[in-house]
């Protein structure tokens, strides 16, 4: 027969060997806001001798953080159009506004 002495300390060693310490968890490393920085290649205002019907340009923004870490993000904006184009991968149209 089982003492209950054994019985009450496995039941201990049990409770305190489960029990959750937050303080031991890594924070994530997010670095989304780091991925804001944004180049213009070409605008309207790039040729000031010429004249065109709307604003147009095309900026190049290179995401940051896991697995679209030194991603190029193309856009091409023509005032009425908006295409976002990812060339690292395949040269895929990403976004049509």
């Amino acid at each position: 027969m089982k003492s209950p002495a054994l019985s009450l300390l496995c039941f201990s060693f049990l409770l305190f060997s489960c029990s959750e310490n937050q303080d031991s968890l890594p924070e994530p490393m997010t670095q989304l806001n780091q991925s804001e920085v944004i180049k213009y290649l070409e605008n309207a205002s790039s040729y000031p001798d010429q004249s065109f019907a709307t604003d147009w340009s095309v900026t190049r923004k290179i995401l940051r953080g896991g697995k679209q870490e030194g991603v190029e993000l193309l856009t091409l904006d023509n005032g009425k159009l908006q295409i976002s184009i990812i060339p690292a991968r395949g040269m895929g149209i990403f976004d049509v506004r």
